[in-house]
């Protein structure tokens, strides 16, 4: 009679404690570096929109006045790397939800660094483009994928 493995609370908890692999919480402090950087645009947007400086490039359909674009973008930059910046925390500790939205971040970042170069900033863009390779090898090496792949062992 096949008999079907379950994981006990215990296990889990023990599984999810355990000290991750360097690379790991190197993804985890990587993640809330890049996490600051974008919930500092935000703040700098707030800041924007309270001293009266809107962006006048933003196009509208009806030609009305663009008064909340700073605060909405600022709200969506604070919830993505408000996330990002967990789930890096969540690294750190050895909990592995943190290492889905650490990857996905530096798959938005590989194309951001594209665009960036196509604007003529070639500097910047190396900058990003390498924080972004570096954080998907860091998650993605085997130490990395061996540690992921324990929580279904």
């Amino acid at each position: 009679m096949p008999s079907s493995r379950t994981a006990s609370p215990e296990t889990t908890d023990r599984a999810e404690t355990q000290t991750p692999p360097a690379d790991i919480r190197r993804a985890g402090v990587l993640g809330i570096c890049e996490s600051l950087v974008g919930l500092a645009y935000a703040v700098f947007l707030i800041f924007r929109e309270i001293t009266g400086q809107h962006d006048y490039g933003t196009v509208s359909a009806d030609g009305s006045e663009n008064t909340f674009v700073g605060y909405g973008t600022a709200a969506f930059f604070i919830a993505v790397f408000g996330t990002v910046a967990a789930a890096g925390f969540a690294l750190r500790r050895g909990r592995r939800w943190g290492r889905g939205p650490v990857v996905i971040l530096q798959m938005l970042l590989l194309p951001v660094s594209w665009y960036i170069a196509s604007a003529g900033l070639i500097i910047p863009a190396v900058i990003v483009g390498a924080c972004s390779l570096f954080g998907l090898y860091l998650t993605f090496n085997s130490r990395s994928l061996g540690w992921a792949a324990g929580a279904f062992s």
